[in-house]
């Protein structure tokens, strides 16, 4: 029996280990999944007056951090670290149904709302590519045919341009959660889950 355990072929044992990564992958990131959508502590984000406080909050830390960084120049790292705060803050309070495609754990109107997010979002996205390249044909005629001094290119710094990227980031990955609506879910006590739990 030794002897036939130390003479597989390396594919095999290659692919025994890879099979037991993946099963130990899924089994971790459902558990992780599955907590942060059923425990009680995450019921606070989950409701309507979270749900518009996140948004606001989202909001001020988009376009506020767009602007601190464009003045400063120094503060990317906090803008990027605020946004990815904000999007798991996002994340918890839609009950993560954007992350947890093809698994069924999802109800019929979780997805719906999903979807119907979806396609908010992308007209979203959309609206706000025309928008820009709208923006930037009239800033470029004012700027070449009225005799008003506005900035060029040298007003784009390294810094700045890294700051519009973070900025562009933000705002195609925060269209989904911000298309999902502000209505949450009702609060309920500690009770009333433990009641529905029970049942």
């Amino acid at each position: 029996m030794a002897k036939k355990a130390t003479t597989r072929s390396p594919e095999t044992l290659e692919e025994m280990i890879e099979l037991k990564a993946e099963a130990f992958e899924h089994k971790l990131t459902t558990s992780i999944v599955r907590w942060f959508r059923n425990d009680t502590f995450f019921d606070g984000f989950r409701n309507t007056p979270a749900r518009i406080i996140i948004s606001t909050l989202s909001f001020i830390v988009l376009y506020g951090g767009l602007i601190r960084c464009w003045i400063t120049q120094s503060t990317l790292l906090e803008y990027i670290i605020s946004l990815l705060v904000v999007l798991v803050m996002q994340a918890i309070s839609v009950r993560f149904v954007f992350q947890i495609e093809g698994r069924e754990i999802l109800d019929e109107y979780q997805s719906q709302r999903r979807d119907r997010a979806y396609r908010r979002a992308y007209k979203n996205i959309r609206s706000i590519i025309v928008t820009g390249v709208v923006g930037w044909l009239a800033y470029t005629y004012i700027r070449d045919h009225a005799d008003i001094g506005l900035g060029g290119w040298e007003l784009l710094t390294y810094q700045r341009a890294a700051t519009v990227a973070v900025f562009a980031i933000g705002l195609i990955s925060l269209q989904k959660y911000l298309a999902y609506g502000i209505k949450g879910e009702p609060f309920m006590s500690r009770d009333e889950v433990k009641k529905m739990r029970n049942s």
